[in-house]
């Protein structure tokens, strides 16, 4: 699902709606709320993209005890809202696809092949704020694909 939206529109409002009504639904729980950086993260009470799906930021394997917290946090989750898309390369949308449904299958509850493991995936934002943190001019998500030049990584994205 999408919620779009340039600046002032009430995106987070609607993230704050759909949180308190999960809550009062007494299912507060299946729900992750995440962004790019900590502070577009802390506007939604939620954590960062990296945290969530313990993505190692020196290119290193996952330690077990980063895959336990990994498996942890995503059990009984069926729900993220990504904020701030437009920070979210093709690249590390893959990736974060690929540790989420990590996580999910760790728990049994998911296909580790399903895109994020089977996670229903809301993305808030506005594509013409602000761009990748890091990459290419072509790393935005809504950049066309090109099967001749964008790895693998990238066309999962």
């Amino acid at each position: 699902m999408l919620i779009p939206g340039e600046g002032g529109v009430g995106k987070s409002k609607i993230i704050q709606t759909i949180t308190e009504d999960f809550c009062s639904n007494g299912v507060g729980h299946i729900l992750a709320k995440a962004a790019y950086t900590g502070i577009a993260a802390s506007l939604i009470d939620g954590k960062t993209l990296h945290v969530i799906a313990q993505i190692p930021v020196n290119g290193h394997e996952q330690s077990q005890k980063t895959v336990r917290k990994l498996a942890a946090f995503w059990k009984n989750k069926s729900y993220l809202i990504i904020d701030e898309k437009s920070m979210v390369s093709r690249i590390f949308f893959a990736r974060l696809s690929a540790y989420v449904a990590k996580g999910k299958a760790l728990t049994g509850e998911s296909d580790s092949n399903k895109p994020f493991g089977g996670v229903n995936v809301i993305l808030s934002g506005d594509f013409h704020q602000f761009p990748p943190v890091a990459g290419s001019r072509n790393a935005p998500l809504f950049w066309p694909c090109d099967s001749s030049k964008d790895s693998t990584e990238e066309l999962l994205g």
